[in-house]
This record gives structure tokens, sequence and C-alpha cells, in this order.
């Protein structure tokens, strides 16, 4: 995906490639050093990977138009024109996108969860009984939001975009309910207007999206991959976070104990969700 959107999106070049873990303990990649930051020097929220990142005023203007170029030129990207070797692509017009996407988060719950949590049970039912057609294959970035580009701050230009390590191909659906949910924004200065990300306002958000890319938003299929985003958070944080800390597979303990913390906000914002729809 990186040398694919290379002289699209500021994005590093690929120097070294070990798909099969010969020279490090798993595979790895190495690239290209970028310059830039990932938020402001002197602000106070976005510490933890960079979940709601205030931005201010002044970066937010500038920030945000790159933000919404770099978003449409993933997802209107002629995906049959490109080559990719390692990835599946499902078929438009069949819920294989949505399956996919659920079988996964499903295995991984159930094999690195250290307890039961019944919500979960009911949302994976509530999804599977719900799985959304696809209309349109797209490139999907997985992580798109603030913490995962890089910019100079003195001049709010966007220097590297990061983090593709979710990447597939599939419905866009998926970056769009990502980026939206509670814990990637904030408020305004004003106490009331919430910020995709930090950066646009929401009411504006879709309507821009779809006027800058020419692609629909559906709402239902933004349901469907909101719920299964919580469902996919909830099982990093409780699960594979806890697992990973248990087994003393990472020197970030502090950061994955700390990131459990987000749980309950997710699992109240998927009961919501839910609520109604059973």
């Amino acid at each position: 995906m990186l040398r694919t959107f290379e002289g699209i999106l500021p994005v590093p070049k690929v120097l070294w490639l070990d798909c099969d873990a010969r020279w490090f303990p798993e595979p790895a990649l190495i690239y290209t050093f970028s310059p830039g930051v990932t938020r402001p020097k002197n602000a106070t929220a976005g510490k933890v990977v960079g979940l709601g990142t205030n931005f201010g005023p002044r970066l937010r203007e500038v920030l945000a138009p790159q933000f919404l170029d770099a978003l449409t030129a993933i997802h209107a990207a002629d995906v049959g024109a490109m080559s990719f070797t390692s990835m599946d692509c499902p078929a438009a017009g069949t819920t294989q996108s949505a399956r996919w996407q659920l079988n996964r988060a499903r295995r991984v719950w159930e094999e690195d969860r250290g307890e039961d949590f019944p919500l979960m049970d009911v949302a994976a039912n509530w999804l599977e009984r719900e799985l959304p057609v696809l209309d349109r294959v797209s490139v999907v970035h997985g992580d798109f939001r603030s913490g995962n580009f890089l910019f100079d701050e003195a001049s709010g230009q966007i220097t590297a975009w990061l983090d593709w390590e979710r990447g597939h191909l599939g419905d866009r659906h998926r970056d769009l309910a990502w980026m939206t949910q509670r814990e990637k924004g904030h408020l305004g200065e004003d106490g009331k207007t919430y910020y995709v990300c930090g950066l646009i306002p929401l009411d504006e958000f879709y309507e821009r999206y779809e006027r800058a890319s020419g692609l629909r938003v559906d709402p239902d299929r933004l349901t469907w991959y909101r719920v299964l985003n919580c469902y996919q958070i909830i099982t990093t944080v409780m699960a594979t976070a806890y697992r990973v800390a248990k087994l003393g597979k990472s020197h970030q303990d502090v950061l994955l104990t700390r990131l459990k913390g987000i749980a309950p906000v997710i699992a109240h914002e998927l009961s919501e969700l839910l609520e109604g729809r059973l």
C-alpha cells in the first residue's frame, strides 16, 4: 500500500521488507525517516497514541483540507488498476467484505480474551444478522485519524501518512465509522461542536467527504461499521492488550494497561448503538 500511494500521498519510501521474519523476530519492514510531529508541542490532549488531539483553530484550518484530500484519494483510488499480492479482494455486490472483517475480529476476541463479556456476544450476533452488501471495493487505511500523520508545525503541511497495518481492500465505511467515533475527536472551543479527529465539525464532515470523493455515505452501513469498530476496539484493549501484557510480549506494558481504560467508554457507545436494533 505504501508503494502504491507513493506520488499520490506523502508516505515514507519502503527500503526493505522481511516478509518471512528471516532477519527479524517477526515480519518487518524498514522505510525512510519522515520529519514532523503528531501533535502541537503545547497540546494538552492526544498524549496517548494521538486520540482526541486538539490542534487549535490555526492548525485545524490548515490541516483539515489535507486530511480530507488524503482520505478521498485513498477511497476513490481505482483498485482494479493496482496490484496487491498479499490481500484478498472482496466481491462488490456481496457481504464478503463485512463477513471477513467480522470473522477476523471474532477470532481475535475468542483467542485473546481473559474473561467473558456478554455484550460482545450480543454485538457479534447482531453483526452476523445484519451483514451489509459492498457497493464498491476501496482501499481502506484501517486507522485513519489524528496521531497517524506527521506534519510540520510551523507551516501545517502534512509530511507523512503512517500506520497502515490495518489496511485492507473493502468498504470505505470502515474508515468513515472509525474516525468519527467519540474517542478520536473532541469538542471545540464552544463546548458543543464535535470535531472529527480534532479537525472537521461532524455535521460538515460527511457532506464534504461526499462532495470531494464523489462517493455516497450510507447511514445503515455506517452504523454497522460503528458497531464492528466498537467490537474491534474492545477486543484490542480488553483481550489482545491484556494477553500481550500478561505474557510479557511487549516493552509497553504501562501503555497497554492504560489503554484498557478505554473499554468502558466504548462499551457504553456499543450499548447505545445496539439499543433499539435488536
